[in-house]
Parts: structure tokens; sequence; C-alpha cells
């Protein structure tokens, strides 16, 4: 009759290889392995040795750090090899016992937690490789003075220039996201659009556009790239002059002058209020004596007026 493991046995298999799924870049992966193999198996020693064969140089991981014996003077051993990206380093996963050899037990064990260790070992190594991806490609875009940011299919933000944090703030609905590295609207809804449109199963897919959004005299170009895996926002915003001449005519005052500047941009009330070191019952009275000036009644036929007059691009 074959040996087989214990229900004990597989559920301490089932939460050790839950565990590991949970660690995502691979060196702080290979420290949890260590520690959770040294664990589960019962060994004296664990250690995750790597040997980097350009440089002939090995480093370790041992757990417990303070083991009073070297590796390589104890007698009983099993050992693993683990997956690298490459074929100039080779890494492998070892057991140690001093006093006595592992039993059959032991070996199924370690047989049946192998292929799950290899697995998560090579998700770990995929996520810390388009990690390292991901931080060269925006430290490229930040370089050139591109806003870029690198984000998930469910809108998570993987990594940002810093261009492209001041623009995700200026114009997202509700900033409040961003403090959890989400997208925020209309950029998520627009891309999870864009996403829908490329996986498209007919073969003339709806044209894709870019998202434009408008913020008194600038405007916020958004264009989606998709590369697998890889997503990627691009944006670009440009700002229209004012001529304020033009408006001369219609006898501002300096403050209604600053007013409506802050209108244009998008600003409410109480934050001009702030700006300008005004309540903002003084705001409304300057914004209402600027409507009866330009014969308009309210905010946004003001906005569309004055910039339809003056914008010019640059």
């Amino acid at each position: 009759m074959t040996p087989r493991l214990s229900k004990k046995d597989l559920l301490l298999v089932l939460d050790f290889v839950a565990d590991l799924h949970g660690f995502c870049e691979h060196e702080t992966f290979i420290r949890a392995l260590v520690c959770a193999t040294h664990s589960l198996m019962g060994a004296e020693l664990c250690d995750s040795s790597r040997y980097d064969v350009q440089g002939h140089r090995i480093s370790y991981n041992y757990f417990p750090h303070n083991f009073p014996i070297p590796p390589h003077q104890i007698p009983f051993l099993l050992v693993m090899r683990l997956p690298m990206m490459d074929d100039r380093s080779k890494a492998v996963l070892r057991l140690h016992r001093s006093s006595k050899d592992f039993t059959h037990r032991d070996r199924l064990l370690f047989e049946t937690i192998r292929p799950h260790v290899i697995q998560a070992s090579t998700q770990a190594l995929q996520v810390t490789q388009l990690q390292h991806s991901v931080t060269t490609l925006l430290e490229g875009y930040s370089q050139s003075g591109q806003a870029a940011v690198q984000v998930n299919a469910q809108g998570q933000m993987l990594g940002t220039t810093g261009s492209a944090e001041v623009l995700l703030e200026n114009y997202g609905e509700d900033t409040r996201d961003m403090h959890h590295d989400r997208l925020p609207n209309p950029f998520r809804d627009w891309m999870r659009q864009q996403n829908a449109l490329l996986d498209h199963t007919e073969p003339a897919p709806a044209t894709h556009r870019p998202l434009i959004l408008h913020q008194g005299p600038r405007t916020l170009t958004v264009c989606f790239i998709r590369n697998g895996s890889h997503q990627m926002l691009l944006l670009k915003e440009d700002t229209l002059e004012l001529n304020w001449e033009a408006l001369n005519r219609f006898g501002l005052t300096t403050r209604e002058g600053e007013v409506l500047t802050w209108a244009l941009q998008g600003k409410s009330n109480p934050e001009m209020s702030q700006i300008l070191g005004a309540k903002p019952g003084t705001i409304q009275k300057h914004l209402g004596s600027i409507y009866q000036k330009f014969g308009v009644e309210h905010r946004t036929a003001l906005v569309v007026y004055v910039l339809r007059l003056l914008q010019t691009p640059v």
C-alpha cells in the first residue's frame, strides 16, 4: 500500500500554499518561503541560496538566522530547484537536519509542495519583473516630460509620473480614490470603455478616440495604450491664451477681473474666497456684477461666452 499524507498534513499544505500566494515581490516571497518551509517541514535549518553564474557569487536567506552550524556541515538534506528569469542565476531551497535523516512522510510532504512552490515563485518573479519594467518605463516618460499613468484592467494605478499625479488631481471628480491607488473618474470609466472596445469580438470595433476634458482655458487630452497586460494612459494639457485687452470694453474692475480669471479655471466660490482672501458673499457679489456686464444669467453661460470670445490656440 502506497503511503499517503494524512488529512492534517494536507490541511497544512493548503495553508502553506495560500500563504505563499500572498506575497508578490520576489525577495519578500523568498524570505517568507524560507520561514514557512522551515515551519511546515520541521527542519533544523532552511535556506535559499542563489548563485550568480557570471560573478560566481552566492547569496543566502537563512532561517533561523543564528543557527550555529554552517549548512555545508549538516549531513541530512532536501533540495528543491527554484525558477529564475534567466540562465545567469541559479537558485535552490534547502532543508537541513543534523541528527536524523528526513522520513518518508517528510519527503512525500516536500514533493507535494514542490509544484506549488515553483508556481508561486514564478509568479513572484513575473510580478517583480513587471514592476521593474513599469518603473523603467515611467522614469523614461518622466525624464521626457510626458505625463503617464500605468494601470491595470481594474483601474488600479501601478505607477505615475509626478506631472500625471497633478493632472489627475486637477481633472479628477473624486481624488480620494487616489489615496487608495485607484484611478479617479472620469478616467476610470473611460479606460474601461476603451478596454471593452479592444476586447470587442466583431471585425470592425468602434473608433477609439482620446478622452478630452476642459477646465476653463485648459484642455486635457488622454490617450490609452494597451500592449498585452501593460496598460498606459498618456496625458497632455494644452492652454489657451486669453486676450484680456478684448475685455476692456466690458468695464471690469481689477477685482472682477481676478474673479473672472478663477471662474474660468473652474474654481468654486469657497475656493476663490480662500485664494483672494475675500468672503464667499463678496465673491458672489462680484460674480453678479460680472454677469450683468456680460449679459448672462449664470456661471456656465459666462464661461462659454468669454472663452468663445477670447480664446485662441497657443
